[in-house]
């Protein structure tokens, strides 16, 4: 905070106080305060090259949109002739290479986006890498000061791809279906878990058990979500030794009761399975 005041000092015509040419003495005045127009100290220069930044959002991929998202103390360089080289990013989907058909650069947000030649599926396994092959030209990943950001390291990226692949019956191994007494069981193979809103789960009568080839009806429908198995109850119990098959055709396609996992991905149907007794006990 700066004031300013002023005495004349002198009468007269004393060459020594503020005067006009003619003469004439000013007149004195009181503190006054004055503007202060000092710039505030200069922050230090950026000479940081941008850097990737890791969190629950970013680095991502959302079918063929892989998002990067930068730290820097300036924005990213948007300026088109400024673009990082799509050559220059190795991206890779299940270990085969995927190619960058277009780098889009924001500035303000300092998000980076990649647009792939792939469209990623649910679960599977992404990974980038970034090298810049001509570091002593002005095309890269940098910030409005121009500092450039040489390579990134493999880094796997997070896949929000949802899951649209329903589940499948388990035909073999020790999973594959089996019965003790009336309960037949079956599992599925699925990325999510079964839906276990017990409004939602299959119709018995949907399911067409065959032992001996002679029908078996279910009683009952019991579903695990987590463990993704199916329990039918069945009117008759199974001996060992007896032949087995189970089949699902799902009658009413349009309602919500389905042999489905928990992000609605339903199962239409699957064909006569033969079913494992050898496990009943005698």
């Amino acid at each position: 905070t700066v004031t300013v005041a002023y005495a004349d000092p002198t009468t007269g015509n004393d060459t020594n106080a503020i005067q006009d040419i003619a003469g004439n003495d000013a007149a004195s005045f009181a503190a006054t305060a004055v503007t202060n127009n000092t710039p505030a100290t200069p922050a230090a220069e950026d000479t940081t090259a941008p850097q990737l930044e890791h969190t629950n959002d970013y680095p991502s991929v959302l079918y063929n949109l892989l998002s990067l998202s930068f730290t820097d103390a300036n924005n990213l360089d948007a300026d088109p002739a400024h673009t990082p080289a799509a050559g220059d990013f190795t991206v890779s989907v299940d270990g085969v290479r995927s190619t960058v058909n277009r780098v889009i650069v924001g500035n303000a947000n300092k998000v980076m986006t990649l647009v792939l030649s792939t469209y990623v599926q649910f679960g599977q396994r992404v990974t980038l890498a970034y090298n810049d092959s001509t570091p002593n030209d002005d095309k890269g990943i940098r910030d409005t000061q121009g500092n450039s950001l040489a390579s990134i390291p493999t880094t796997v990226i997070k896949n929000n791809a949802p899951d649209r692949t329903p589940p499948q019956l388990i035909t073999t191994g020790d999973a594959r279906p089996k019965v003790n007494g009336n309960q037949l069981v079956l599992s599925f193979s699925d990325a999510s878990d079964l839906n276990a809103d017990p409004t939602r789960k299959p119709v018995a009568g949907d399911f067409a058990v065959l032992v001996g080839n002679v029908p078996n009806a279910v009683t009952e429908v019991t579903v695990a979500a987590q463990a993704k198995t199916i329990t039918l109850t069945l009117t008759t119990a199974v001996t060992v030794g007896q032949t087995m098959t189970v089949a699902y055709n799902d009658s009413t396609p349009t309602d919500s009761r389905a042999l489905e996992d928990a992000l609605f991905n339903r199962l239409a149907s699957f064909a006569a399975t033969e079913v494992n007794t050898s496990g009943v006990s005698t």
